[in-house]
Order: C-alpha cells, then structure tokens, then sequence
C-alpha cells in the first residue's frame, strides 16, 4: 500500500538538499541553484524527450548514467540551457563544479536547468555559489532546493509516499518541473529519488520502467 507523507526529497534516507540564490535570477529574493545528493552510489535511470531538439542537460545526463549510477543532481532556474551554442560544455562545467564541492567524480553528477530557452548559461555565478550551496546541503533542505527550481511556479510541485516492498518499508519522493507546458517539448525534466537500494538491491532497468510508466511511456 502506497502512503503518502510529510517531507521532500530528503524524505528518503540517504539523501541531503540545499538551494541558494547565485544571481542567474535578477530576483534575488529567489533561489535558483540547488543540489540534491546521495550519501552513497545510488542506482540511476532516466526516460528522456522523443523531440529531436534536447536540452544540453538531457545530452549530458544520458552520457552520465551509461553505468547506471549517480551521486547528484545539481539544477538551475532562469535559464534553460537549451539551444544554447555552448550548451554542453557548460552542462559538463556545472557537474565539475558540483563534483568539486562534494568531492566526488563528474561522472556521478546529473545536470539539469529550467527556465528562458536560447540564451547561454553564465557558469561564473554557479561557480561563486557552489561551496556556500555544498555547504548548506542538510537533510532538512528540500524546501530550498524546491524553491529553487521553480520558475513560472505558483507553487511547489513535489510529493513524498512510503510502500512496502519485499517486507520493507521503502520511501520515494519525487519534484517536478518543466520549462513549457506542451507534451514532447525539448526538456520536462522530473527527478525522483528513492532509498530502495538500502533495502534489497533495485536495478537501474527496475526505475527506467518506473518513469516510463509514470511518464506514460509504454
């Protein structure tokens, strides 16, 4: 039985939060620079646009999770990185960054961006940011990671449920956001988090069927 909870991202174990404003947004009541991480490799998989125009995020994210893991998802709001000339260099420069603070592998970071399409991503702000953002990553810190991502958002799109799973008690958690509200459009990413693997071993190939059915895909 699936049972829905108080809580975020953070709400499965293993996993710590944070957000900050690092000036992407003129706005600098908003925060638009958040890191989600696991404590530990964590089984990884993606469902990803069936449009042929993508965001250098997604590019980037299928490169990353070709073995099946990852340790973080760092994202950005106010600009999409999307047809941007140098899309995937600064994808690839957002998880350096955020493989620098953690200490942790590039290769393990996911990145993901939300917001304007077609202007390029300023890496110089997330680069000022990062350290204060690795810093403030707590197990209480989902709220400010949800703030910031969120873009046209009137409010926070997230959910928390726990289910039973081979006699365990396994929590998921997913947050949601997309840059247009049209089907098949260059980015929707959706990130979901879940401490399964804790518990008795989940395959990546488990979770890509998981998205592909939450995402309608058959």
């Amino acid at each position: 039985m699936t049972t829905f909870i108080e809580g975020g991202v953070t709400a499965a174990k293993g996993f710590i939060a944070g957000g900050v404003h690092c000036g992407i947004r003129k706005n600098r009541s908003k925060r638009d620079l958040a890191l989600i991480v696991s404590d530990r490799p964590a089984a990884a998989a993606a469902v990803y646009t069936r449009n042929l125009v993508k965001g250098a995020p997604l590019t980037i994210t299928k490169r990353h999770l070709e073995n099946g893991t990852a340790r973080a998802i760092v994202c950005n709001s106010g600009i999409a990185n999307t047809c941007a000339a140098d899309g995937l260099e600064t994808a690839e420069a957002m998880c350096r960054l955020a493989a620098d603070a953690l200490g942790i592998d590039a290769s393990d970071v996911l990145p993901a961006s939300t917001g304007v399409i077609g202007p390029s991503l300023p890496l110089e702000p997330i680069a000022a940011a990062m350290p204060a953002l690795a810093a403030s990553l707590s197990a209480s810190g989902s709220a400010e990671a949800a703030e910031a991502i969120m873009t046209t958002d009137t409010r926070k799109k997230e959910f928390a449920v726990t289910f039973r799973a081979s006699g365990k008690t396994i929590s998921s958690r997913s947050r949601y956001w997309q840059i247009k509200l049209l089907p098949n459009i260059l980015n929707c990413p959706k990130k979901n988090v879940m401490d399964g693997r804790r518990s008795w071993q989940v395959r990546p190939f488990l979770y890509r069927n998981h998205l592909r059915h939450s995402n309608g895909r058959r």
